[in-house]
């Protein structure tokens, strides 16, 4: 089962969505701000992440660099959810990282439809990487060169 972090600083839009993706088979956890959000992924990391741009600090967008920037975090399928719907936000959300961008209001069974198109493409991507002297297979890194081994 996939695990879904829900972002927003309205909390009944992260019932409504975190609701919809349980009745798909989904695990959820909510958070009204990015400093939550972080803290729960430094815990778990979590399948995919639908992240509100405009919350309390720090914001979607500035998480969203940030998660990107990190080896762990950074192939982790990002939906940014926002009232920002310009074409010039939108460029600049999806430039900053976001896999994809949903203007508010949204429809709850597109947002959860494009999750699981996501989830397919970072399954895919994910379930085997190999160079000359790294191997990552769902979550398991290998280095042949330094003999390290990571498991998520």
């Amino acid at each position: 089962m996939a695990l879904v972090y829900v972002t927003d600083d309205e909390p009944n839009i992260c019932k409504l969505v975190a609701f919809g993706l349980k009745d798909e088979g989904f695990e959820t956890a909510t958070f009204t701000d990015g400093n939550s959000l972080l803290e729960a992924i430094q815990k778990r990391k979590p399948d995919a992440i639908i992240l509100d741009w405009m919350m309390p600090p720090p914001d979607g967008l500035t998480i969203c660099r940030s998660l990107r920037s990190e080896e762990d975090t950074k192939y982790i399928p990002i939906l940014l959810l926002t009232a920002r719907g310009a074409e010039v936000d939108k460029v600049l959300g999806l430039e900053m990282g976001a896999d994809d961008y949903v203007t508010k209001p949204f429809g709850n069974r597109e947002l959860i439809a494009r999750v699981k198109a996501q989830l397919r493409r970072y399954t895919k991507f994910t379930s085997f990487q190999q160079s000359n002297d790294e191997l990552f297979i769902r979550g398991l890194y290998l280095n042949k060169k330094t003999k390290e081994v990571k498991l998520d």
